[in-house]
């Protein structure tokens, strides 16, 4: 397995924590987490399939499938983008949310870089549908799907889970 972030091939297995996982909408997936880590750049993956990704999160994927703006969903990613932006160098051009739901961190990083391009990715349909969409440019699909001319400066991912077929929004159990 090749590293999608710097080309490493090089791993190390993190702790398997049990022999099922669970989607960060509450789903119990009978599969273990079985994530490692590129010894080259830190990214963390899950290796092994066990459950086809694309049952889980293509249709019916709930956690964001509502427009963007509740109130503690809204103050959630305000504490997010304050969390991550200063950690970011210089102000980003384009950013790019691998995992995005509805695109609300997205829209939260807007207060902190106004002129940035915002992009989001999101396996789930409905989350995108939901999304509201306004100057973001959101897409069903995966890291794998972005268009080659849209070349992010920044890459962001909450709760997300990488498998070998893309990178897919999940959480421990």
């Amino acid at each position: 397995m090749t590293c999608v972030i710097c080309g490493g091939a090089a791993w190390h297995p993190l702790v398997q924590p049990g022999l099922q996982s669970m989607a960060s909408d509450w789903r119990v997936v009978p599969a273990p987490l079985d994530r490692a880590s590129c010894l080259s750049c830190g990214l963390g993956v899950r290796r092994a399939a066990g459950v086809a990704q694309d049952s889980l999160y293509e249709s019916g994927y709930e956690l964001y499938a509502h427009a963007p703006g509740e109130p503690r969903e809204r103050a959630r990613q305000s504490r997010y983008a304050a969390w991550i932006a200063p950690h970011v160098p210089r102000p980003p051009r384009r950013v790019l949310d691998v995992g995005c739901g509805n695109g609300s961190l997205l829209r939260a990083f807007r207060e902190h870089w106004p002129q940035a391009e915002m992009l989001g990715c999101e396996p789930s349909a409905e989350s995108v549908a939901a999304s509201a969409v306004d100057d973001l440019q959101l897409w069903q699909g995966t890291a794998e799907n972005l268009p080659s001319r849209l070349r992010p400066d920044l890459i962001v991912t909450v709760n997300v889970v990488e498998s070998e077929s893309g990178l897919w929004t999940a959480s421990p159990a």
